[in-house]
Order: C-alpha cells, then structure tokens, then sequence
C-alpha cells in the first residue's frame, strides 16, 4: 500500500513531467481533476471526447485503496454521477444532456442507479435560453430499475446572459401551494470572470438556503474548462468536489472564467450553516498556462467574525490529455 500511496503523491509531479514532453502548440484538453488521497480514498472527475473533440461524457468517481490479506493493494472504484452530452451533426453546442446519479440506497444496503435527469438545452441564435428536464427518480431503491416506466416530474429553467450578468431559475412551486424556486445568478468582471454569485432556494413561506460566493483574485492563465465546447452551453454551472470534513461545502472551478480563481469568500445564511468560509488558491502550471497542481486553504470563520474554528488544506491534480 505504501508503494501505491508514494506513486499518488508524486502524481503532480509526473503529470507536470509529462506536460513538458509535448511539442504540440496548442492548449492541452483537460482529462481529469483528482484530489489528494487522505486514508485510502480520493475522488476523481473524468473527461471523455468525440473524434471532434466534444465533450460527449464527465464521470465522477470515488476511489478507495484497499489491502487484502495478501498486502496486495487492491483500487475500487465507485461512479458516484455521469454527464453524457448528445450533439447534432456536427454541432459544437450540446442539444441534450443526461445525468445519471448513484447512490447508496438505505432500502436495499446497496449502490444503485438513484435518479436520472433528461435535459434539453434551449438555444435562441446559437445563446442558451434555458432548458427542459424530465426528472426520473428511483424511490424504491430497486437494483433493476426500469426508469422509462417511471413517471417523470418536469423541470423548466429559465437563462439569462448580458455581458456583465448571467441569471437562471428553476421554479417547482405547484399550483396552489407554497413558492419552491431555486435561482443562480453571477455578476461577471470586464475579464469575464466572475465577481459574485448569489446561490438561492426558497421554499415556503419563510424557508430559505442561501450562499453567497464574493471572489477577490484570479491569476492571469487560462482556465482549462472555458476552453471546452461545453463552456458556453454550462456558463452558469462548474466543475465541484464535496467533502464532508469542510461541512460538505464545495470547492469549484467554473466553465465561464477565462482565468483561475485565487481568492473568495462564502458567506452562507444562519439557517443553513453556522460557518462562512474564507479560500486560497495557490496554481502550478504547466507549458501553456494550464494548473496542474492546487493547493486550496480554507477557514472556517463564525458568522458574527469571531474567531477562526478551522482550518483545512485540500490538493488537487489537474491532468490533460497528449
């Protein structure tokens, strides 16, 4: 296990090694984002492509080490989601997408196919507008479950894209009954980066969960999602890691910036946390401006600014492909 667990750590510095081989002048595309390994496990984002280098699937994976009663160390691999895009023609704007999302079901004991989200992306002269999704959910638990039997809930989200603003909204209130919308909206810099995103789900008459993200700094690089077919159909979404040792906040890397972020600040709502958060971003990179290793530092601060609770540091390895 040791051995394994040496190679996962200079991972960074093959990858960089390996970037440097190339003769190609061109920008590399991503292949993966994967954290450090912290007892055995880590998690791992995946990129495939077309031959017309499209983004046609993105598959998150958590991964564990595990050694037998032969020291023989063994990797499992569980998909946790898969992102599949459909394109047509020759089209580099994806026309659907289909989420698949697993999950370790409390019935059954076991992991399984949870949920299904069939999504239709709304374009008007080529700019997203919005989008139509039909919701499928396995509420039995079953291993084998048919969802084109199921009964879908439908979805409709609704875009708007200025220069210097980007606005979507989801709205599930019933007729009848109390208000249920989840709204995104970003405020975008001269750099097309984003400056501020407000993240809100308000339910009922007084429920609410709200985050609020202020960024500070960004490098001067190229951000490896932007350069992505996907990037401008996705500009209101990123790419994020959960862990629950950061109270299951994310830490993201967004399709819209031009550049990496640096700095920013969370602030979330006394109803949904007792924390807000500060992060820092430090880059390696490589030939062409792209990270390839990253060091994210985060405290927890209260609410009221009192004194820090913790603090944690996260690392990532960013891989692309020769």
């Amino acid at each position: 296990m040791l051995r394994l667990l040496s190679l996962l750590a200079i991972l960074p510095l093959i990858t960089f090694a390996q970037s440097k081989k190339t003769s190609s002048t061109k920008p590399l595309l991503i292949e993966s984002i994967t954290t450090d390994t912290i007892k055995g496990k880590f998690k791992q984002i995946l990129f495939s492509y077309d031959a017309n280098i499209r983004v046609v699937c993105i598959t998150h994976k958590k991964l564990t080490i595990n050694t037998g009663d032969n020291k023989k160390d063994k990797l499992v691999e569980t998909i946790t989601e898969k992102q599949v895009f459909d394109y047509q023609d020759e089209s580099i704007q994806p026309f659907t997408r289909t989420i698949y999302s697993f999950g370790y079901g409390e019935k059954s004991k076991k992991w399984i196919l949870g949920s299904i989200d069939q999504q239709y992306f709304l374009y008007k002269n080529e700019i997203r507008v919005g989008d139509s999704t039909s919701y499928f959910a396995n509420v039995d638990e079953l291993k084998d479950w048919n969802w084109k039997n199921t009964l879908p809930k439908n979805i409709i989200g609704r875009l708007e894209q200025k220069n210097s603003r980007i606005y979507h909204e989801i709205d599930l209130t019933k007729p009848y009954s109390s208000s249920n919308v989840y709204k995104n909206q970003f405020k975008l810099t001269a750099q097309s980066n984003i400056g501020y995103e407000a993240v809100e789900h308000h339910y009922g008459n007084r429920g609410r969960d709200d985050t609020y993200y202020t960024f500070s700094n960004f490098d001067s690089k190229l951000n490896p999602l932007k350069q992505l077919n996907i990037a401008n159909t996705l500009n209101n979404e990123k790419i994020s890691f959960y862990s629950s040792e950061e109270g299951n906040r994310e830490i993201s890397w967004y399709f819209i910036n031009q550049n990496n972020i640096l700095d920013y600040f969370v602030t979330v709502d006394e109803q949904s946390s007792d924390f807000n958060d500060i992060v820092h971003l430090t880059y390696s990179y490589n030939q062409f401006n792209q990270p390839v290793h990253v060091k994210v530092f985060i405290k927890h601060v209260w609410h009221n600014g009192g004194e820090i609770e913790k603090k944690f540091q996260k690392n990532f390895t960013f891989r692309y492909k020769k």
